[in-house]
């Protein structure tokens, strides 16, 4: 019926000249573009919170495509040492320009000195510079003050995530002698965390770093500890140096 009508206005009307099959086609068209409207109005939205494959966070440049020559080191009490402190020992080994943010006591979840930033801030810092390396090296006050895993996983998260752009080297809790069973805790769950991130990690306890060089290991650790058995002697600065080294100069070898 309305094929008939159609044909009838087409016939009625001056300076039309369309056959029936092209009339088809068209209205066949018209069909299938609404069609496509419709299934497209209906395609539903993404859940809120689901992770899209594309939207993935990119794993930083390799160490051996980067070219060093500004360092960032993030550090605690380990890093804090005047005078021969491993960033030190290592910008003048290397002629990097290495800038150096050492907070006493502080850690993941640990703040240390009174009113410094947390660790999430000072890594999004450290990134705002674009150096051409961030060493990330704390945790040791962690695993004195463990507050559980939880907390600690949430603070590894979050610093890691100002990070994924950016050449790093995190290094785990420098624990003299052997871990104890908190310090392995804390050792395997960032080694978890900065994997899931994409960011190379290096563990000195289970690499025992620190190994004895007396039969005594009160005596061991008075060798690689200044008198406050927390900061590390110039010995152990040299070791930290030469550990923290060997992994760059292996990194950047591809």
């Amino acid at each position: 019926m309305w094929l008939r009508r159609l044909r009838a206005c087409i016939r009625q009307t001056p300076g039309v000249h369309l056959r029936l099959r092209d009339v088809a086609l068209v209205l066949a068209g018209i069909a299938t573009v609404g069609l496509c409207i419709h299934v497209a109005t209906r395609i539903p939205p993404t859940p809120q919170g689901a992770t899209l494959a594309a939207s993935s966070v990119a794993s930083p440049p390799p160490l051996a495509e980067t070219v060093i020559d500004e360092v960032v080191v993030i550090g605690d009490d380990v890093a804090a040492v005047t005078g021969h402190g491993f960033p030190l020992q290592l910008a003048n080994r290397t002629g990097w320009q290495i800038t150096t943010d050492a907070v006493d006591g502080s850690g993941y979840v640990a703040l240390g000195a009174s009113g410094a930033p947390g660790l999430a801030a000072r890594a999004a810092a450290a990134a705002a510079r674009r150096p051409d390396l961030v060493i990330l090296a704390v945790g040791l006050n962690d695993a004195r003050d463990f507050v559980g895993d939880q907390a600690l996983r949430d603070a590894a998260r979050d610093a890691f995530a100002e990070l994924t752009s950016q050449p790093t080297l995190v290094i785990g809790p420098f624990w003299p002698g052997t871990a104890s069973r908190q310090a392995a805790a804390v050792d395997d769950l960032l080694a978890a965390e900065a994997a899931a991130a994409g960011l190379t990690y290096v563990s000195p306890t289970d690499e025992r770093w620190f190994s004895g060089v007396a039969s005594d290991p009160r005596a061991s650790l008075r060798v690689f500890l200044d008198d406050d058995l927390v900061r590390p002697s110039a010995v152990g600065s040299k070791v930290l140096t030469d550990r923290i080294q060997e992994h760059l100069d292996t990194l950047a070898s591809g």
